[in-house]
């Protein structure tokens, strides 16, 4: 069985190299795990029957609940419920499933157009750093959170792909175990922070930037270009908002970007790809070189420049804007 999660369910604890280790030592050792989903739910319950009986508005119960899920989150040390509840499923399947059957979970980090298959640039709907190169070419951020030391891990679509196909073929073989750990816990990070030029926000927007300077947006409502500002604080980011703009509906889509992407750009977290590492050796060994170029989901062979601005973002017009926003450019 191969289940596929998120780098960021290991955004968590302590900044550094996060492992392809199993998720939460403290759910995997938790003799009443079971007990903690099932206090999760009933507490969600118990909100949305408060709620009802209030006769709260949908926009009402919708805010509160967003609350009460951030809340929860963050008592188990994650950042939101989306990286929450990942982390359980995984945990779910590692206690109940892996001791009858074989269990290896991939975790990408922020998943991008491809690079190649099964042609560059191919992807649907808005994907991780989508929605701030959307703000750019739009002219709607002037300014965001992060440095030039802020990593934000993307892997492109297709090399997440290959890995699955490749890992899923090596653990297909019973007695062929490429890992030193116990075989029914087998975790694979797909992406690039480790490696020695991983992609950082700043660097991402400032390619974005780029890109709509040389076409610009002519349809859809698109404001001037500006080349957005960063701040190394999200106080410092919030101070800048609140001084300099009066606040409307464009900047207050702003500051909840930023607030959605904070503990991604702040996390100082690398993710580990040691497993993958090895995989990818298995590979070339295994099949020679040709095959394993088929099957690539090295990172280190893509320039992220040239990816983002030849690839990845005319893959994002072409596919996701041009068909429900329009775009023209000049060019």
């Amino acid at each position: 069985m191969t289940l596929i999660k998120i780098t960021f369910v290991c955004l968590r604890d302590n900044p550094g190299v996060k492992l392809e280790t199993p998720v939460s030592e403290i759910f995997k050792k938790s003799s009443k795990f079971l007990d903690i989903i099932k206090e999760e739910k009933m507490l969600v319950q118990q909100k949305l029957d408060e709620l009802k009986g209030e006769q709260a508005p949908r926009k009402q119960e919708t805010a509160a609940m967003i609350k009460l899920g951030l809340e929860r989150a963050k008592l188990y040390g994650w950042p939101n419920t989306y990286v929450l509840t990942k982390a359980l499923g995984e945990t779910i399947i590692g206690r109940h499933l892996n001791k009858s059957l074989p269990v290896v979970i991939i975790r990408p980090t922020a998943v991008t157009g491809t690079y190649r298959e099964p042609f560059p640039g191919w992807i649907e709907g808005f994907k991780s750093i989508d929605p701030l190169v959307f703000g750019i070419g739009r002219g709607t951020l002037p300014c965001f959170i992060g440095d030039h030391e802020s990593f934000f891990d993307i892997i492109p679509g297709d090399m997440v792909v290959n890995a699955i196909i490749v890992a899923m073929v090596n653990h297909a073989k019973s007695n062929n175990h490429i890992f030193s750990r116990d075989a029914n816990d087998v975790i694979y990070h797909i992406g690039n922070s480790t490696h020695r030029e991983p992609t950082r926000i700043v660097q991402l927007l400032e390619y974005a930037y780029e890109y709509f300077c040389k076409n610009p947006w002519m349809v859809g409502g698109g404001d001037e270009i500006v080349k957005p500002v960063f701040f190394p604080t999200m106080s410092s980011f919030r101070e800048h908002i609140h001084n300099n703009y009066d606040v409307s509906m464009k900047e207050k889509r702003v500051e909840l970007l930023a607030e959605i992407f904070e503990p991604y750009v702040f996390s100082q977290i690398t993710f580990g790809t040691s497993a993958t590492d090895q995989l990818r050796m298995w590979t070339k060994a295994y099949y020679g070189p040709g095959e394993a170029d088929i099957f690539d989901f090295d990172p280190k062979h893509i320039s992220w420049k040239d990816y983002m601005i030849n690839i990845h973002i005319p893959g994002l017009i072409k596919y996701v804007i041009k068909p429900h926003v329009g775009y023209n450019s000049k060019l």
